[in-house]
């Protein structure tokens, strides 16, 4: 904790915390951020300045400020819909009819793709989505947690990826034409689907032959929109390789971690972990799905580490998903709190002590046993901030019986 005074020339302890070398351009945060002199240098929802992070730099500043009083207000205020009730409609009633489209062409027009006017009607409600979710920064999004029929759950999967994967692209600071792609390549992003008969989408339990033509749905829904010019390269990666995974168990090509990191791009690792979300939280109508909160915790347990043999994701890309949704998607509350059971990546445990707000996985840790799992007799306190390459890898829920234990929750088996 740093110790500031502040004019009337009392001490006053100053939680609020940021090293300026943890700092990319780009960056943006949700409170003003002040000099030690309570000058303001970066304000609240406004990208970093390089120029303005370099200056810094060169002038000596390594830490910046914020006011965690203020973090309260922020909950208070992240109570309204990042987009409008009216515009979630629209975007349902869009993606119904871009499903039920491409479903009759798979039947009646094969070797047709998507029209134009279907592209160019979806790029124009990115757009809204997008100006919504700029104009609204403290706004929240929930998703749809019960659904009628298979049909709905479709519909509502496609439609909600779409919109936090363009919040993301917005909240990352993307450029234009990149978050437009998010949004795109959410709407179409399972359109293979529309292949596949209903007699097998909807039914709860599949054979492996079965499961197999479901998993075909990402290859068949690139192959659509191949040779498609008004759809852009990194949209059409979005439809085949939004199902890779960095432990090699992924589809349709079982990338393992090398060709994971280099031959599927950032965005498209992004909008994998939007599609993951979704399905986790919008589960299918005989199904109980996670609260926000238990998807992302869930997550986390998913990431690599170098403990781990089984894992899904890269931490850089569950960490930004996390900094650039986090709250928007639990209703302005953090996911992990104080008191909670962790590891970190280099096999220890430890219980949260202090929760970063800006770096969701890098809180203040007592750590409690070590690598070897051998208790410590002195528990030492460690903040991960200050040694970022280490980050929260598994968070434990407690147990009926009081213990700590990872969720074994199924629902996130065939997604």
């Amino acid at each position: 904790m740093t110790q500031i005074k502040d004019n009337s020339g009392n001490d006053q302890a100053k939680e609020g915390i940021i090293e300026v070398n943890f700092l990319k351009a780009g960056y943006r945060f949700e409170f003003d951020l002040f000099d030690e002199d309570k000058n303001l240098i970066f304000k609240a929802h406004t990208p970093i300045s390089g120029g303005v992070l370099n200056h810094l730099k060169i002038s000596g500043v390594a830490r910046l400020y914020f006011d965690p009083s203020k973090e309260q207000e922020a909950r208070e205020t992240a109570k309204k819909s990042v987009i409008s009730n009216e515009l979630k409609d629209e975007t349902y009633n869009h993606t119904k009819n871009i499903l039920e489209e491409i479903r009759n062409t798979f039947n009646h027009s094969p070797g047709e793709s998507i029209g134009k006017g279907t592209i160019d009607k979806s790029r124009d409600l990115v757009g809204r989505i997008i100006s919504e979710t700029d104009s609204n920064d403290d706004g929240i999004f929930e998703v749809t947690e019960k659904l009628k029929d298979m049909d709905e759950f479709y519909y509502h999967h496609s439609m909600n990826v779409a919109i936090i994967a363009s919040i993301l692209g917005s909240r990352l600071d993307f450029k234009p034409d990149m978050k437009s792609a998010m949004g795109v390549g959410g709407l179409f992003h399972d359109i293979g689907f529309s292949s596949v008969s209903k007699d097998i989408l909807h039914k709860a339990m599949l054979s492996d032959d079965e499961f197999d033509i479901i998993k075909n749905h990402t290859h068949v829904g690139y192959k659509f929109v191949e040779k498609n010019k008004n759809l852009h390269d990194i949209e059409k990666k979005m439809l085949l390789l939004h199902h890779e995974r960095a432990d090699g168990e992924g589809y349709p090509y079982g990338f393992e971690m090398d060709h994971y990191q280099n031959n599927v791009p950032r965005e498209v690792r992004l909008l994998g972990l939007v599609d993951f979300f979704v399905s986790l939280t919008v589960p299918k109508p005989e199904e109980t799905g996670m609260t926000p909160r238990e998807a992302i915790r869930f997550m986390v347990n998913k990431i690599h580490a170098q403990y781990k043999t089984i894992y899904s994701f890269l931490q850089p890309d569950l960490r930004d998903f996390i900094r650039a949704l986090g709250f928007i998607i639990n209703k302005g509350e953090h996911f992990m709190m104080r008191g909670d059971l962790v590891r970190i990546s280099t096999g220890e445990i430890g219980l949260i002590e202090e929760m970063n707000r800006l770096y969701p996985l890098n809180p203040k840790v007592r750590i409690i046993k070590n690598s070897k799992m051998e208790t410590l007799k002195r528990p030492i306190s460690v903040d991960l901030i200050k040694t970022y390459k280490d980050y929260v890898s598994n968070v434990y829920d407690r147990n009926a019986a009081g213990g700590f234990s990872i969720s074994k929750n199924s629902s996130a088996g065939r997604v």
